[in-house]
């Protein structure tokens, strides 16, 4: 297994930390740099924050092309991040609204691929946990982002020119940094270099709509949110970016923690789950009091975090199963047009959605937004869950979860949940000490689970919880009468089946009638069929798996070593009585929650 560059990481990180400080130094103080040094409009600076990201969309791709003929990672990062520094020199030199806005636009055009190198870099520094590398570098650039805010309030409110030099000065420490990051990120000979869409598959877009979604979030709030700020709640340049602060912080101090995350448990619940709560989170800024913004803001960065690092994941993931690494600079792309539309939508909305006093109407812009960002989730969710359970399979190809050693299923085994339901149950059986031993599940597409002893409540959350904690799909069954309105929505959600006890069809036809139609099934079953003492099994089972052809797989919950026991298939001989008896010689008293109430 390939193992990461840790020195090349830590070169990679500083220089990306130190590249973007400069271009949040910025954003506090908009009105100030745009609006009163060059009588600008408030839509001017919603452009001035769009101008570098619409330059950096047009040089990405050309600097993309030339960086695979000559691959010098550390000559292309070193000369775009000096040809930065002179851009902000540029832009405090300026003297006209226009000059400003050219300087901008140079700073674009080295920032932006510069940005891009280094996160390749570090794609192919990261070894195989490119999740943690990915995330270091996502952390230290997030870090970067959150320091350069207050920094540049308190510059602003000393002296918005300062902003300039100071940026200029970190961007050449920038380069610094960057002498040391590998000379070459990808081989000029490389095919995987060279971006490769296949533009039909909806799943082949995600990467690139996230890019676009989280930036373009971003670019509202940088640029809507500071005004709203001034405006509505009347705080000064400083008070600003402490707020931001506030979002930035936490998103940069966990990017790290949220890329070893995706390395667990995969990039996929992660992503959804927070991007689905951020856009709740979003919705209500305009809403909330002062005094609840700062938490407002907290909340935000942590689901920034957990979405910003995995999405760089998935990006990584698609580039290994062949769209190459030249997704990262479409990757940035796209995240540019997000940054680009960002702060001109939410100019557009500032001016054209007006309350009755005539005032911008903060709340139904930032509710809209948020709204459709969390909507943007859902879709996506419906997307990508079918690439979920290869993007999170185990490195262990046999067991997983450490002290609870959870079997690993193969893809013929019916199968339920993602990586996020089965990292909560996996973390709770090893909470409680419940493990499991034994055999692995067998690599079919149908069989029948027998679990006993059964002789507590308890037996149902556990069978719950080591359900899917192994991710299989058990269908039990229960009376008809339980899947109704709205207990049947819960019971189908765990894997019921209805069966009618008044049909001519008795419950065993019935159910092979189930397994005959179904791709995959494992049909779960209590052979006690009670929690009370009884001498005999009930035959049911032994009866659907004979007549179906399908094996049998017994399971013991044995409650004094906290051991969920998988047991080897067993094939029923046409002997039911014999088979069954064979059957209750695996099971032991003692291994029951109440062993009273079991009958050897």
């Amino acid at each position: 297994m390939p193992r990461s560059n840790s020195p090349a990481l830590g070169a990679i990180a500083l220089a990306t930390f130190l590249t973007l400080v400069p271009i949040t130094l910025l954003v506090p103080g908009l009105t100030e740099l745009v609006v009163d040094a060059h009588g600008g409009t408030r839509f001017h600076a919603h452009l001035f924050v769009s101008t570098n990201q619409l330059a950096g969309i047009i040089a990405v791709p050309f600097a993309m092309v030339l960086h695979r003929r000559w691959p010098r990672t550390r000559r292309w990062v070193v000369g775009l991040l000096l040809l930065d520094a002179v851009a902000f020199l540029g832009m405090g030199a300026a003297d006209t609204l226009n000059g400003l806005f050219a300087w901008r636009a140079l700073d674009g055009v080295a920032h932006l691929p510069a940005v891009t190198f280094l996160m390749i870099a570090a794609n192919r520094s990261g070894g195989e946990r490119r999740g943690a590398s990915l995330g270091l570098v996502a952390a230290a650039l997030m870090v970067g982002v959150g320091v350069g805010a207050p920094l540049g309030g308190l510059l602003i409110d000393r002296d918005p020119s300062l902003v300039y030099p100071a940026g200029a000065a970190l961007l050449v420490l920038a380069a610094a940094a960057g002498a040391a990051v590998p000379a070459s990120a990808a081989p000029a000979s490389d095919p995987s270099a060279r971006y490769r869409w296949d533009r039909r598959r909806a799943a082949a877009w995600m990467p690139l709509a996230y890019g676009f979604a989280d930036r373009f979030l971003i670019g509202v709030f940088v640029s809507t949110f500071t005004i709203f700020l001034t405006e509505v709640h009347g705080v000064g340049a400083a008070t600003r970016g402490m707020l931001m602060s506030l979002f930035l912080l936490p998103f940069a101090l966990l990017c790290w923690p949220a890329g070893k995350v995706a390395d667990r448990i995969g990039w996929f619940a992660p992503l959804i789950v927070a991007n689905v709560t951020f856009g709740l989170v979003y919705a209500l800024y305009g809403v909330l009091p002062m005094a609840l913004l700062p938490w407002a803001m907290v909340a935000s960065g942590v689901l920034s975090a957990l979405m910003f690092a995995p999405s760089l994941v998935l990006v990584s993931d698609f580039a290994r199963r062949g769209a190459g690494e030249g997704l990262f600079g479409s990757f940035q792309v796209a995240g540019s047009f997000g940054f680009l539309a960002g702060p001109l939508v939410g100019g557009m909305l500032v001016e054209v959605l007006r309350d009755g006093q005539g005032a911008p109407a903060w709340a139904l812009i930032f509710a809209g937004v948020g709204l459709s960002l969390s909507l943007f989730g859902i879709v996506s969710w419906t997307i990508l869950r079918p690439l979920a359970r290869t993007d999170t399979l185990p490195k262990s190809p046999d067991r997983i979860g450490g002290s609870a050693n959870v079997p690993v299923i193969t893809p013929n085994v019916a199968s339920r949940g993602n990586a996020f339901t089965q990292r909560v149950c996996i973390t709770l059986m090893r909470l409680t000490g419940w493990k499991f031993t034994g055999e692995n599940f067998p690599d079919l597409r149908k069989f029948v689970v027998i679990v006993a002893p059964h002789t507590s409540n308890w037996d149902f959350p556990l069978g719950v919880m080591a359900k899917f904690s192994v991710g299989i799909r058990g269908t039990f069954l229960g009376k008809d009468t339980l899947f109704r309105f709205p207990l049947g929505i819960l019971m189908r959600w765990l894997g019921g089946f209805p069966v009618d006890r008044t049909s001519k069809s008795d419950v065993v036809t019935q159910t092979v009638e189930l397994v005959q139609r179904a791709d995959r099934v494992i049909i779960a079953l209590s052979p006690e069929g009670t929690r009370k003492a009884t001498p005999r099994w009930r035959s049911g089972f032994w009866w659907i798996a004979h007549k179906a052809q399908i094996p049998i797989v017994p399971v013991a919950f044995d409650f004094p070593n906290r051991a969920v026991h998988i047991f080897p298939p067993f094939t029923t001989s046409g002997d039911p009585d014999a088979d069954i008896a064979a059957l209750r010689k695996l099971y032991r008293p003692e291994m029951a929650f109440d062993p009273a109430k079991y009958i050897a």
